[in-house]
Parts: structure tokens; sequence; C-alpha cells
């Protein structure tokens, strides 16, 4: 095993096994590769094929997958096995007693060690997920326009873009709350 990380969660088993039918979204939030493109039937399972073109963020390097769903186990959680260069195989299980799932836990299975930048973006890959996953079962109208507004836009953008546009809104909240400070000081004065 080459890396191993788990991050907590608390929904149910079949919201949570629903969302990895669907691997779209799912590989859309890592961070260490843009999807250029992913060929696959609506709804995976075991044995199911698909094509995977992605770009590596930091490297720029093109990888394109052929994916196999080794092992689905229904709301239990999945193998995939990434064949290209560099080639991949992925465990991911639904950890937790009963209907509910307490944590989701990643598995990256190789000969190899990760580098440290590799595992970092792993954990980071998890942490992501966890956090769309309970944005995703809240009802509110709030938590569905931000649902929409990271669909529709935070997803489409690349690792770079996301990293851009995070700087650029906290740039402007500091502005902002200094401009308040400032206008705060004057008034006292």
């Amino acid at each position: 095993m080459a890396f191993k990380t788990a991050a907590p969660l608390g929904l149910s088993r079949r919201d949570v096994a629903d969302f990895f039918r669907n691997l779209d979204t799912w590989f859309r939030l890592n961070p260490e590769w843009e999807l250029r493109t992913l060929s696959a039937g609506r709804d995976i399972a075991e044995a199911s094929e698909f094509g995977l073109e992605v770009c590596y963020d930091r490297s720029g390097l093109e990888a394109k997958y052929r994916g196999k769903v080794e092992e689905w186990r229904e709301g239990e959680g999945f193998t995939l096995l990434l064949d290209g260069e560099p080639p991949r195989r992925i465990r991911l299980t639904l950890a937790g007693e009963g209907g509910a799932v307490t944590s989701l836990v990643y598995e990256e299975l190789g000969e190899a060690p990760l580098e440290p930048r590799q595992q970092t973006e792993l954990v980071l890959w998890l942490k992501s997920t966890a956090d769309y996953l309970k944005i995703a079962s809240r009802r509110g109208w709030h938590w569905r326009a931000l649902r929409y507004l990271i669909e529709k836009l935070w997803l489409r953008l690349n690792p770079t873009g996301r990293r851009v546009v995070f700087l650029v809104l906290v740039f402007e909240l500091a502005g902002l709350a200094l401009l308040i400070g400032l206008l705060m000081v004057q008034r006292w004065l």
C-alpha cells in the first residue's frame, strides 16, 4: 500500500453511495489535475470501463487513462484501476455502521511510496469530497445556491484558476476590512 488517509463524514450511506455512481464530480474535485474528458456510462458498477483524460496541474503532464471499476461493493466502496502513465489504483471505502457513513477512507494502492506533495493533494481531494458531500446533503435554499455555484463555476476552473480566484477573494475581503477599519478610525478622530 502506497498511501492511506481518511476524512470524517456523518451522512447517510445511500446519499454517499449515490454520489460515487457518477464519477464526474468526484474527479473534478481533485486538486491535482484538471479533468479534460470523462467518457463513461451514466451509472458505474463493477466491471464498468471508462476513459479519463486529465492534465496534472503542477507538472503540466497530460495523461489518458483507461479506467475500470475492479470492485464495486454497493454502499461499502469501490476499487478503480486507472491504466495509463502514471498508472494508479484507488480504493475508496465508506466506513461506518448501519445506514451511516462516519468516514471516507482513501487508499492509493501501489508499490512505490508517494511523494509528500502527492500525499497532500490526495488529502485535499478527500477533504474537498467530504465537504462537497456535506454541502450537497443540506436542503436549505442557500445550500442549494452554493452547490450550484460550486458545480457550475468552481469545478469548471482548473486547479491553478481556483487558487488564483481564492487569493483574489481573500485580498478583496482584506481590503474591504481595511477600508471599514479606516472609516471607523476616521469617524472617531
